[in-house]
């Protein structure tokens, strides 16, 4: 598999633009070509190698003086909600807090934040921060109107004060409040975080039913493959446990561009006569160009093959590109039980470009994926879940793995109806 990530430079686009000389004849394109250079280079990119390169507008249509994220959505395609600009380069700080803030039931300028994911190996997760805390304090601070944007984000070493989520009902009303338990976690200043997608794993076991639960966060491969030969590893425990049944967890996975990783997690998921077969065509605007990729053996590796006949697949709104690859790319093969929300919709995938010459990393739809049998559920609707559950509900917003937590509960509670 090619790696998908290309560099290139730009060239000279050969754009009559009037303003470039003055009334007198001037010729002043020495002094707007750096206020155009980064629009153009996007252009140059994108008739070579976006899917809707022919539905592009004209050049005379667009304006090479606008910032390139306004360009960008000058230039695609109406449908298009995936294609994007990232800053590169800078690489940011955090604390590794993912959380949903609640105002406080006596005082609404002051939020308490119960957490929902912790980034691996950064300053909350080495603090012991979890899925299911309460922030009620950072340091001598309440989580305000004012700071509630960067409060939680990076900063200096600190301490979390939690709290305890009560519940009261009166007169068939239900508030939620939240009061300290004492507990204070010091955790160390932000810094650049790098979260294994392998996020957390267990095997359950429920009944007769062995479950394997896997919370994959993105689809990144690390450096010179780690987090795939981690992933390996994983399913090779699973194998060891004789997992019977899997629940798979995608309801944060919106990231990652590696489809090698998407790839090697259904060949370790489908039945095992099922491998050689076509995981995936990724249809090109040229379709000569068009990509056939297997579901293989010699990729599971050190891994193992589960050789499930269904899967139970946790999503939500976030859940989106390659995630929903997966899910499509599946459904010829085994039984797909979607357990959440609507997926995002996120309508093709894409390829990411760099140039040397500016800070940013442009990812351009390239290719739209269709399954064995020939369909796409590429569309900007989503994939709809087959089984409704919540992510919010406050009570049972519990950790990973814990078999009261709101989605992973009905997930089981199917598995163990059959």
């Amino acid at each position: 598999m090619n790696k998908r990530f290309i560099i290139l430079f730009p060239f000279i686009m050969l754009i009559a633009v009037s303003t470039l000389v003055s009334c007198v004849g001037e010729d002043r394109w020495a002094e707007y070509k750096p206020l155009t250079a980064m629009d153009e280079w996007m252009d140059s990119v994108m008739r070579v190698n976006y899917y809707w390169a022919s539905d592009m507008p004209s050049f005379k249509k667009l304006n090479y003086f606008n910032t390139p994220t306004t360009f960008l959505s000058s230039a695609k395609f109406s449908s298009d909600k995936v294609s994007h600009i990232d800053s590169i380069y800078n690489s940011t700080n955090s604390y590794g807090i993912n959380a949903s803030l609640e105002a406080s039931a006596d005082n609404d300028t002051i939020y308490n934040a119960v957490v929902t994911y912790v980034d691996t190996d950064s300053p909350a997760y080495r603090a012991g921060l979890k899925r299911g805390d309460w922030i009620m304090k950072v340091g001598d601070h309440n989580i305000t109107t004012s700071n509630k944007s960067t409060i939680l984000v990076n900063g200096n070493a600190t301490t979390l004060s939690l709290g305890t989520l009560q519940t009261t009902k009166t007169d068939g009303t239900t508030t939620y409040s939240v009061v300290s338990n004492g507990t204070v976690l010091s955790m160390d200043a932000s810094k650049v975080v790098s979260d294994n997608p392998v996020h957390y794993y267990t095997t359950i076991t429920s009944g007769s039913k062995k479950i394997g639960y896997l919370v994959y966060s993105s689809f990144d491969a690390g450096t010179s493959g780690a987090y795939l030969n981690n992933l390996r590893s994983v399913f090779a425990s699973f194998s060891s446990n004789g997992v019977t049944d899997f629940v798979l967890d995608l309801r944060y996975n919106a990231t990652g561009n590696d489809i090698e990783c998407a790839r090697l997690l259904a060949s370790m998921l489908v039945p095992s006569g099922k491998l050689g077969s076509t995981f995936v065509t990724l249809k090109k605007a040229d379709p000569s160009k068009n990509d056939t990729l297997t579901l293989s053996s010699e990729l599971i590796g050190s891994g193992a093959n589960l050789n499930l006949s269904n899967i139970y697949i946790l999503t939500t709104s976030a859940t989106a590109q390659l995630s929903e690859l997966l899910i499509a790319s599946l459904a010829p093969y085994l039984k797909v039980y979607t357990v959440g929300s609507t997926t995002k919709g996120a309508l093709g995938l894409t390829t990411g470009y760099t140039n040397p010459a500016f800070n940013y990393k442009f990812y351009l739809v390239t290719s739209i994926p269709v399954d064995a049998s020939n369909k796409s559920s590429y569309t900007t609707s989503g994939i709809a879940a087959s089984k409704s559950a919540s992510d919010t509900n406050l009570s049972t917003l519990l950790d990973f793995g814990n078999t009261n937590e709101t989605m992973l509960a009905v997930a089981i509670a199917l598995i163990t109806a059959k």
